[in-house]
């Protein structure tokens, strides 16, 4: 998977670098991918889903893989940066899963 280095305050930077990965994310892992939002009970704070599904032509068409992660948080300051981190906590995930198809990880 191709990194882009991308500056803190570059927004259009984080979401071209999120495209990519996605992108890359399908090609690779042969998933489909499905982005929710949605309002949780705080105000002001969003839940973000991003789910991997087996791609529909492959009769086994399962939820493969999901991330959920909540907006605003500590852990980024901007909305772009943490959609890309969203993106690379999927991949991560993916990742593991083929690495120990057996769930050791």
């Amino acid at each position: 998977m191709a990194r882009r280095v991308v500056k803190t305050a570059d927004g259009e930077g984080f979401l071209r670098a999120m495209w990519d990965s996605l992108a890359d994310v399908g090609e690779v892992y042969e998933v489909d991918l499905l982005f929710t939002v949605e309002r949780t009970k705080r105000r002001g704070v969003f839940k973000f889903r991003l789910a991997a599904l087996g791609r529909e032509d492959v009769p086994e068409s399962v939820l493969r893989a999901v991330y959920l992660g909540e907006y605003p948080s500590s852990q980024v300051a901007t909305l772009e940066a943490f959609l890309y981190r969203c993106a690379l906590k999927l991949e991560h995930i993916l990742e593991m899963q083929k690495r120990y198809p057996e769930g050791k990880a």
